[in-house]
């Protein structure tokens, strides 16, 4: 299996024409996370990519539906999912808008705890969030702060 901090080379390929560099960010439950520079419209994206090293049936009809759920979301406090597309070796992506910030974990990590005001207006635009999402019959089904961006 590749390590997830490289690209898988035919994703670099299908990509460069239109994405600058592809840089490693993070590793999340299903993918590894990478950002790039959109050459078009000269903006800063993120990249999500399936690593199993054989994208199983499951695994794939998995990662389709959260790119097909995800782009019914349009909030303020949710990241939006721009495009999906599969490699010739089989490896599925999603091109997300890239957020700038530290997730919650992290943040928490640091800081111990939050003050009650930061931590008040945040649990209300998790809300909102999730309020929203709900009203789409879309469940989040991972919601931890490390999935949280501040």
């Amino acid at each position: 299996m590749q390590s997830p901090e490289t690209p898988p080379g035919d994703l670099i390929q299908k990509l460069g024409d239109r994405y600058g560099t592809l840089e490693y960010l993070a590793r999340g439950g299903m993918g590894a996370i990478y950002t790039a520079r959109d050459l078009v419209l000269d903006r800063k994206v993120a990249i999500k990519v399936l690593v199993y090293s054989e994208s199983e049936d499951r695994h794939l009809v998995r990662f389709q539906r959260e790119a097909r759920t995800a782009s019914r979301l349009s909030h303020p406090n949710i990241v939006k999912t721009m495009d999906f597309g599969i490699t010739e070796a089989n490896k599925p992506y999603l091109i997300m808008e890239y957020v700038e910030g530290e997730n919650l974990s992290e943040i928490l990590e640091s800081k111990g705890t939050l003050d009650w005001e930061p931590a008040l207006s945040l649990t209300i635009q998790i809300g909102k969030a999730i309020a929203y999402a709900h009203s789409k019959s879309v469940t989040h089904r991972d919601l931890k702060p490390s999935n949280i961006l501040i």
